[in-house]
């Protein structure tokens, strides 16, 4: 059984009572809380030791904290109150509902463009808010934006996590530990460089880039790969890298300046970014060609034809000049050197049915079976077991023409995983268990799934899929994963049984 939290219960400085704990991050744990006398619910964030651990340093996160406390904007949540409990430093939030781009990445693995593009503008606006107060957030990704659902409106983004960010023009409260992940780090700030308002307009890059695609520009099985990469690999174009989604070019033109890795040739400004992504929703939707292709109009402005592919991905290559030896001294847990290195898996996209409007006046065909046949299912389960990617191939095509089947899903994930291509996998594990939840205690998808945890590619997805949809059937296969000879299986594994238990 785990220990009990020694804070759940405890009420802070008389004004704050500490619920129950919510998450836990390399530079902190967060935890739900309420206003004494109010009952207004709050979030409670204790830092890490290091971040304060001198009276100079309790000193600067006061000053930040009070910088904070200015902002005002819909699309930020502020912090309203600080303060130290028996030396451990916190901030109090507004508790805020909803699924962060993270969770909502786990169920959908990408968005349709023109809802990223919303989520985006709203997430730049707050963003060019903070900046005209002087802070820099520094730690952009999607963990730290949640997404709730507004009745009439659509959805509403807010970014979190502004009591770590740094203030323009005065010291920031530092331990030698680098602030941000590796996955979103700015070329600037992978190898030791002062950070300006750039390096946010950059993290909102990779983020574009990931809910557009599926997956992070960069990612490697060692995070100070990863970095190397932001300084001197190009990305991919959207064109290639969503695969199955059409990204309009001048988006993709608009992500790719954002991701420049010099910052004199980023957008200047997080308004400016916003104001490009404004232009390009105002663009009329391009002329459909011919053909018998169905389409689905994405948020009134784009036209994209849905599909699925696979493409060969290969892994970027790892030579070239060693990286700098300027580092910073503490990693995310998260992007922790692995182990054993896989290969980046394709980026295959939920398989959503077409509308009935097609571009040609053509007849409505006739009514099928909305699953596929189950002979052919098992005749490419058996040849993934000595033929994964031909396997893939033919599931590919199942699903696209039955995505509702879930057999046909489970089945391709499975070969996805034979195949090594693990975050594919578990993409598809997930569109399985939407399907049909009962799939949560078959053993392959379970070692498949917590397998996955030790891959540097998949473990976010793998993390979030075992808390949101498997739960305490995972368990089992957990605790014989915390022997695994990965150090990275191990930690990963005993960190989701404490939450589980």
């Amino acid at each position: 059984m785990s220990v009990p939290d020694p804070r759940v219960g405890t009420v802070l400085q008389g004004r704050y009572k500490v619920l129950d704990r919510r998450t836990e991050g390399s530079m902190g744990v967060v935890y739900r809380g309420e206003r004494v006398q109010l009952g207004r619910p709050v979030a409670i964030k204790f830092l890490n030791e290091g971040y304060a651990a001198t009276e100079d340093g309790r000193r600067r996160f006061e000053v930040e904290a009070r910088a904070m406390s200015r902002l005002e904007h819909p699309n930020c949540v502020p912090v309203t109150d600080f303060g130290v409990d028996q030396g451990s430093p916190y901030l109090v939030m507004d508790f805020v509902s909803g699924q962060n781009l993270r969770q909502l990445l786990v169920a959908e693995w990408r968005l349709e463009p023109m809802r990223a593009v919303a989520i985006m503008r709203q997430v730049l606006a707050g963003i060019a808010h903070a900046h005209v107060q002087g802070i820099i957030h520094r730690d952009l990704k999607p963990e730290n934006i949640i997404v709730s659902p507004v009745e009439g409106h659509g959805e509403h983004a807010r970014i979190l996590d502004f009591g770590l960010a740094k203030l323009r023009d005065e010291g920031s409260f530092t331990t030698g530990v680098a602030v941000g992940t590796p996955g979103y780090m700015s070329p600037e700030q992978t190898s030791g460089q002062k950070a300006d308002e750039r390096a946010d307009i950059y993290a909102c890059g990779v983020i574009l880039y990931e809910l557009l695609c599926g997956q992070k520009p960069f990612h490697s099985e060692s995070a100070f790969e990863t970095m190397r990469m932001h300084r001197e690999v190009p990305p991919r174009p959207l064109a290639v890298a969503a695969v199955g989604a059409q990204v309009p070019a001048a988006l993709d033109a608009i992500v790719m300046k954002a991701l420049a890795k010099s910052r004199d040739d980023r957008f200047a400004s997080a308004s400016e970014f916003r104001a490009a992504l404004e232009q390009l929703e105002s663009a009329p939707p391009p002329r459909a060609t011919g053909g018998n292709r169905k389409t689905m109009i994405i948020g009134g402005a784009i036209a994209g034809v849905i599909a699925i592919g696979v493409v060969a991905s290969k892994p970027w290559a790892s030579g070239g000049a060693a990286a700098p030896a300027v580092a910073p001294a503490a990693i995310d847990a998260r992007e922790e050197i692995e182990e054993h290195a896989n290969n980046p898996p394709p980026s295959p996209v939920d398989a959503a049915p077409a509308p009935a409007a097609t571009l040609d006046a053509a007849p409505a065909p006739p009514a099928r079976s909305a699953t596929a046949n189950p002979d052919e299912i098992a005749r490419m389960r058996a040849l993934a077991d000595h033929e994964p990617r031909a396997a893939i191939a033919g599931l590919e095509t199942l699903t696209t023409a039955y995505p509702d089947d879930p057999a046909a899903q489970y089945a391709l994930a499975a070969a996805y995983a034979r195949a090594h291509q693990r975050r594919a996998a578990v993409q598809r594990y997930a569109v399985t268990l939407r399907l049909a939840p009962e799939y949560k205690d078959d053993a392959t998808l379970l070692d498949d799934v917590v397998a996955a945890l030790g891959d540097n590619t998949s473990n976010d997805l793998a993390a979030a899929l075992i808390e949101q949809a498997i739960g305490a059937s995972a368990i089992p296969h957990l605790e014989t994963a915390t022997h695994s000879h990965s150090r990275s299986l191990r930690y990963r594994a005993t960190k989701l049984l404490a939450k589980l238990r």
